[in-house]
């Protein structure tokens, strides 16, 4: 195994996100392929880095997308070339209303404020599905499915594992290559889950979170 100092087990590691905040956003797993549709539609300099050879999007303009982030934009020689992309995206962005800006550009440029014109993970948010949830909504992420952790404060549960791989929004190590071969490149809308009221023997009053795990 590559890295063995940084993944120190053989577990995967499913996890849950449960939200203390309202307004808790995050990103999870490949939105639908209508979703990357138009955001290549608003976003033109989006829609030259990635070009669509056929329609409907489907698996293989996944790979070849998360392909190119990863082995040209993301390498370091590459630098200029990847901050000029993202500052084009910004820059059309803020030509826009506020009421006109869609959900993901909104994102991006809250990405932008936080983490420069320099990180491949702003490109990567235009793929997500977003999340925002109130406080006790929660959602399940998979082994192998990507995620990001945006804004707000959350218990996070999973199985006993130390292994992250991380590809972008971070200042903290990234193994792109790991990354991009465990993958689940899935087209599929996201929701919160708010979890089942119940109350136990003794009355107390609980939410149960099914994990599926």
């Amino acid at each position: 195994m590559q890295f063995p100092d940084k993944y120190k087990d053989p577990n995967h590691k499913p996890e849950i996100a449960i939200a203390l905040t309202d307004n808790f956003v995050a990103c999870y797993g490949f939105a639908s392929s209508e979703t990357i549709q138009a955001n290549l539609n608003q976003n033109p300099k989006l829609g030259e880095i990635f070009p669509v050879t056929e329609t409907p999007l489907n698996e293989a303009f996944l790979r070849a997308s998360i392909d190119r982030m990863f082995n040209e934009l993301d390498l370091e020689e590459n630098t200029d070339k990847r901050t000029e992309c993202i500052s084009q995206i910004a820059a059309h962005i803020e030509t826009l209303k506020p009421e006109d800006r869609s959900e993901h550009q909104n994102l991006c440029m809250q990405l932008v404020e936080q983490y420069g014109t320099g990180d491949i993970g702003i490109l990567f948010s235009f793929l997500f599905n977003i999340l925002r949830l109130k406080v006790g909504e929660s959602f399940v992420i998979s082994p192998d499915e990507p995620h990001a952790y945006i804004s707000g404060d959350l218990i996070e549960a999973m199985v006993s594992s130390d292994n992250v791989v991380r590809g972008g929004l971070t200042p903290k190590f990234k193994d792109t290559k790991t990354l991009q071969d465990m993958l689940i490149y899935e087209f599929r809308e996201r929701k919160q889950n708010s979890g089942e009221k119940k109350v136990d023997e003794e009355g107390a009053k609980l939410t149960e979170y099914p994990t599926g795990y």
